[in-house]
């Protein structure tokens, strides 16, 4: 009995939630100079910052991370282009990032 209430307590409030409708439409933009995991990227005046990370390279036909790289970057989605930036000082990932 209490499984059904359970679950009829689900049903009732996924019912109820309000849905969202994400707008707009997924894209391709310029690709990064490298793949990278594990970094932080921010926005602001409009472009994509993103800093650290780990790096994925190909060696030997296969792929290899490079740790915690002090990478940063800046993406313009007006010229759909990347610019590097004077590296950080030492890399790192798994942080927080804020303006």
């Amino acid at each position: 009995m209490k499984v059904k209430i359970a679950i009829a307590a689900i049903v009732l409030l996924a019912l109820a939630a309000p849905s969202f409708a994400a707008e707009g439409t997924w894209s391709s933009a310029a690709p990064m100079s490298a793949p990278r995991s594990e970094l932080q990227a921010i926005t602001v005046g409009g472009k994509i910052y993103v800093v650290g990370g780990n790096v994925v390279v190909q060696k030997d036909g296969q792929p290899q991370t490079i740790p915690t790289t002090g990478i940063a970057q800046v993406f313009d989605p007006a010229s759909n282009s990347w610019r590097d930036l004077p590296p950080a000082p030492y890399g790192s990932t798994h942080n927080g990032i804020g303006t």
